[in-house]
């Protein structure tokens, strides 16, 4: 590798990394966190620290009845229908305050404990750029050459084509 890249490093930040997501997510999936409390579109998270991030959008979904296989009645967890969504405005130790924002129903009706938080939601800026790359053409396009006394664009191949003009 390159003189200026620290190979044992670079290891050491990857390997981290890939354990703080696995335990971030495993803790996720055992410990949702949790509207605990709701005061109009307000709320109090039933977590705060490093589970939540002050200043993110998330996801909010509301818990509903309890699934149950057929053939062997065990619990398949419980229905979700998205609701909303929850800015962070605030993190504390154990929990994060934050507020409801583009109900898809109506919020006066449900039972705090029943809103639980998902996916953190990307900001609009970073979903376009991704968009703009997904949407970018995936072959090469022809270079266009503009001759000023033509008024028509010519085409000019590709550097790697081996066509004859």
């Amino acid at each position: 590798m390159d003189r200026g890249i620290d190979v044992n490093q670079t290891e050491e930040s990857m390997k981290s990394a890939i354990v703080n997501e696995t335990v971030a997510a495993i803790l996720t999936r055992t410990f949702p966190v949790t509207v605990v409390a709701k005061d109009g579109v307000n709320v109090v998270l039933s977590q705060g620290g490093q589970s939540v991030k002050e200043g993110a959008r998330y996801a909010v979904v509301s818990m509903g009845q309890e699934l149950t296989d057929p053939q062997t009645q065990q619990s398949l967890g419980r229905m979700e229908s998205p609701c909303c969504k929850v800015v962070v405005d605030r993190v504390a130790t154990n929990v994060a305050y934050g507020h409801l924002e583009n109900a898809k129903t109506p919020l006066e009706s449900v039972v705090p404990a029943a809103l639980q938080v998902r996916d953190q939601i990307k900001p609009l800026s970073l979903l376009s750029a991704e968009k703009t790359k997904a949407d970018a053409p995936k072959h090469k396009a022809a270079a266009f050459q503009v001759d000023p006394g033509i008024v028509n664009l010519v085409p000019t191949p590709p550097a790697d084509d081996r066509k004859v003009w």
